[in-house]
């Protein structure tokens, strides 16, 4: 429970804008990993820290969405990103990152290697200033954010051969006994082809589900196979029909709390390796059967 309530206070700061002194340095090694799954509306975002105070961001929603990122990113004391992951080259994926590139000192950059939007151009001028190239990432690639903390890339088979949400980077993160699974906007086919080369072996303790719970995405397929314990929606309000309602059963089904930033605001997930706490900042309350 004391976790809990830490998770809860830092939510407290960030609605309120209230900081102590001394907060807005770089929080300090605790043994835990914290995952943040940002609510920038409709779109992605998902900050990661790992249990020495190293960080990553996996997407940063549309270019509005960046003042949402920065403010997070401020109240977990992040002063610099030693990883950033754009999924693919979508406006609502990377939209945000370019006034990230802007303001932080990121170590690494990754991309699918697509440079199909207008916006991905911005984002590559922005990481040229910091003397960046984006690294293309495909299935079988991994690395490692920290000792610790270790990332296998399950997709796009080959982003160049795949266009828009097909070639979506879909990571799974590991830590201890736990793994979280990022899907960018993954639909059913890149799906079916990772489920085809890693089968169960993507099963992981956390989803975020795959384009804010389309019904192109989530193949029964895939959501056997990933078996979470744990759905995360990243989701605004939108005339798409997102997240669909079938969609939110078959995760249920397969025995998933599923939650959506619309509804529970930012969600904050914690761990030690062995144990996984999750505080919401609006609600903890799972989304009805």
């Amino acid at each position: 429970m004391k976790r809990l309530i830490t998770l809860w206070t830092l939510i407290i700061l960030l609605v309120t804008g209230c900081a102590p002194a001394g907060f807005h340095e770089p929080a300090p090694a605790d043994g835990i990993l914290k995952v943040i799954f940002i609510d920038v509306g409709q779109g992605d975002s998902a900050l990661i820290i790992a249990p020495d105070g190293t960080a990553m961001l996996i997407d940063g929603g549309v270019p509005g969405a960046f003042k949402t990122v920065d403010q997070v990113m401020a109240v977990y004391g992040v002063k610099k990103l030693e990883a950033m992951v754009g999924t693919h080259a979508h406006d609502d994926h990377i939209g945000g990152l370019v006034n990230i590139l802007n303001k932080y000192p990121v170590g690494r950059l990754y991309s699918n290697g697509q440079e199909d939007s207008r916006v991905y151009s911005a984002f590559l001028s922005a990481a040229r200033v910091q003397g960046l190239s984006p690294q293309p990432l495909q299935a079988g690639d991994f690395f490692q954010l920290t000792d610790q903390v270790v990332c296998d890339v399950l997709g796009p088979e080959n982003a160049q051969e795949s266009q828009g949400n097909a070639a979506s980077i879909v990571l799974r993160l590991r830590y201890g006994q736990h793994s979280f699974l990022f899907t960018g906007d993954a639909e059913k086919g890149e799906e079916r082809a990772i489920v085809d080369r890693y089968g169960h072996k993507i099963r992981s303790t956390v989803v975020k589900v795959g384009h804010h719970g389309s019904a192109t995405s989530s193949s029964p397929a895939f959501v056997q196979a990933a078996a979470p314990n744990v759905a995360i929606i990243s989701v605004g309000e939108n005339s798409y029909n997102h997240p669909d309602n079938l969609v939110i059963k078959r995760w249920q089904q397969m025995g998933a709390e599923v939650y959506t930033t619309e509804r529970s605001g930012h969600l904050a997930l914690e761990s030690d390796g062995d144990k996984l706490y999750l505080a919401a900042q609006k609600t903890s309350q799972a989304l009805a059967a």
